[in-house]
């Protein structure tokens, strides 16, 4: 939507999606790491504050790299390249999305 994020970069999990190349920390969004997705208080103690400092993200920067990295037609891309790598059997732990 090219609008700031907190983005959730899950560690140590099954099907884990890698955004570190598409969401870039502090520019776009802010980074949430966390191991284990079952510890609610871990999760909150560590984003909530980032909502407070919602405002440091530039929008306009944020929604001109949205409008280059996720127009419908690459979003579309990286779409069909995902459905092909799983019809051929590739099974992924952890799925770092070309850009």
């Amino acid at each position: 939507m090219g609008v700031p994020i907190i983005r959730f970069n899950r560690i140590n999990q099954d099907c884990a999606i890698k955004v570190d190349g598409i969401i870039q920390d502090g520019i776009h969004g802010f980074l949430l790491e966390y191991n284990n997705s079952n510890d609610v208080n871990a999760i909150l103690s560590k984003g909530v504050p980032l909502l407070n400092r919602i405002d440091e993200i530039d929008r306009q920067a944020c929604r001109e790299h949205f409008e280059k990295h996720f127009i419908a037609e690459l979003m579309g891309k990286r779409y069909d390249w995902l459905y092909k790598e799983i019809s051929q059997g590739k099974k992924f732990e952890t799925v770092e999305i070309p850009i």
